[in-house]
């Protein structure tokens, strides 16, 4: 015999639904450790920025600016950011030059490539403010102009 499911009543419309659980991803210091990477220099290195790698990095950075996502943990998974992530730390300044000319939720490929968190986890969630924050450490450590 088949087992049936309760129903549950209608939901009027304009309800006051409660809102679902969310719960903040963990702040940076909650993180797990990971070995600094060396922030790469403008160098011809091991570093260096090759025309394939400058080519394949703006082709995923392109999809992922251009995707549309439900939420942080969908946009962070993408397999155009995490792509980017293992193209490793020579993609940094990259990534900054697209932060600098149109903020974006690049912080946590910039940690995982740089092993350095420069806002130390006070502007979570606040776009305009952490990328002012990194520009500055990026300008300091001379990655950028």
């Amino acid at each position: 015999m088949a087992e049936t499911i309760p129903q549950q009543p209608p939901v009027p419309v304009g309800a006051n639904l409660p809102a679902p659980a969310w719960h903040p991803p963990p702040a940076p210091q909650d993180w797990p450790p990971v070995a600094a990477a060396p922030v790469p220099g403008n160098g011809n290195g091991a570093n260096a920025v090759t025309p394939e790698l400058a080519a394949e990095f703006a082709d995923c950075a392109d999809a992922w600016e251009d995707a549309f996502f439900l939420d942080m943990a969908e946009m962070l998974n993408d397999p155009d950011y995490l792509r980017i992530i293992e193209m490793g730390p020579a993609v940094t300044p990259l990534i900054l030059q697209r932060l600098q000319a149109r903020p974006n939720w690049w912080f946590l490929a910039l940690y995982m490539l740089t092993g350095v968190d420069p806002t130390e986890g006070k502007t979570r969630g606040k776009l305009l403010e952490t990328t002012e924050i990194w520009l500055n450490w990026a300008k300091e450590q001379q990655i950028i102009a």
